[in-house]
């Protein structure tokens, strides 16, 4: 008997009303549930696609977003998991730019909500598939250099724009992973737009980060002997460089590489990076326990429960749509490393994009009282 095949999805706008199973699951996991014909791969790509919305809002694009009670989500099909003129279908140099290419490594300047991590889903020959890998190779191919299989060093977040080195053979691979264990040649710094006046010139974060409630990563509390064997030292060096009264400008390094370090430090602190529903809720709640000063020697002083409480539901003006287009306000400014063939020590730099420089702008006026 041959095996059933799941229905088809039609290709219609599905309007979808909140149901209680989805607190605290990430969007990309609401879609899947909700959809169970979508394949986890497509899944993802309805979110990064733009397909995703809140009724009466703009394209959801953060795969870890969580949905308020009392939503519609609106997920557009009508012309497939594609869709039409996304990000999918964006040019090459639109998702991301080539900064430096040899023999042994290359160095690109992602866009945010261009995908570097290994999806869950396989390829036919059996290996993860990763976007930025194969948008490499046919950026080598349509630009006739030899191409490659790269391998991933370090990865940024979906929404994070950026710096990042990337291998291109199994040495150079090896001796750049063996930099980011100490003495830590490989240098990764920051810029990042968080909530609140940030009173401390600078600092570092320092905890044990682990998985948490609902899958949301975070230091270790009261949970610790349970969570102690699958947490991991996290170390972020913090500068301040700008206070605009509601909002700061930090210039981050990291020490170690924890998946979303910056973001979970930046929240414990009390200072949640703007644009992150994630870990702007995971504020809130430290905030109502009263709690982050059993995580850490307290930085700065907490911003006030309303901001947090508003920035997570997007109401507040440091968040309009218009302003900071559904990404989180963390750029990857800077990249230091020994090169490992010519033992030469490499730096790059890569301004913040646009959209992130015109938003600092909008703060400034704010801080004046100006729009």
């Amino acid at each position: 008997m041959s095996q059933q095949q799941p229905a088809a999805i039609p290709q219609k706008l599905h309007r979808l009303a909140y149901q209680p199973s989805w607190q605290g699951k990430r969007l990309k996991e609401i879609v899947r549930e909700s959809l169970p014909a979508l394949s986890s791969r497509n899944a993802l790509l309805v979110v990064t696609n733009g397909l995703v919305s809140v009724e009466g809002g703009a394209p959801l694009k953060d795969v870890d977003a969580t949905i308020g009670e009392g939503s519609v989500l609106l997920i557009d099909l009508r012309h497939g998991v594609r869709g039409e003129g996304t990000a999918r279908h964006k040019p090459l140099r639109d998702q991301f730019r080539v900064v430096h290419d040899d023999e042994d490594l290359v160095v690109v300047a992602k866009e945010a909500f261009t995908l570097v991590q290994p999806t869950d889903e396989k390829r036919e020959d059996g290996k993860a598939s990763s976007p930025l890998i194969e948008l490499l190779k046919h950026f080598w191919k349509a630009n006739g250099r030899p191409v490659v299989d790269p391998i991933l060093v370090q990865r940024l977040d979906l929404q994070t724009s950026g710096l990042l080195v990337i291998a291109k053979n199994v040495q150079a691979a090896r001796e750049l992973q063996a930099q980011l264990m100490p003495p830590r040649s490989l240098k990764r710094e920051y810029i990042a737009l968080v909530a609140g006046d940030m009173i401390a010139k600078s600092g570092t974060w320092r905890s044990m980060i682990g998985d948490g409630v609902n899958g949301i990563r975070r230091s270790i509390g009261e949970e610790g002997g349970r969570m102690q064997s699958r947490a991991q030292l996290a170390v972020t060096h913090f500068e301040t460089l700008k206070r605009y009264g509601a909002a700061s400008k930090l210039r981050l390094r990291l020490e170690t590489g924890r998946t979303h370090q910056i973001r979970i430090h930046a929240a414990e602190s009390g200072h949640p990076v703007l644009g992150d529903p994630v870990y702007t809720q995971l504020a809130e709640h430290l905030y109502e326990r009263g709690a982050e000063h059993k995580l850490r020697p307290k930085t700065a002083h907490y911003p006030t429960h309303e901001i947090i409480r508003q920035v997570a539901k997007g109401t507040i003006t440091l968040q309009q749509p218009s302003r900071l287009p559904g990404r989180i306000a963390l750029h990857a400014i800077a990249l230091g490393f020994i090169h490992p063939r010519t033992q030469e020590r490499m730096e790059f730099h890569d301004e913040p994009p646009q959209e992130l420089m015109e938003y600092e702008r909008y703060l400034e006026r704010l801080a004046k009282g100006s729009r």
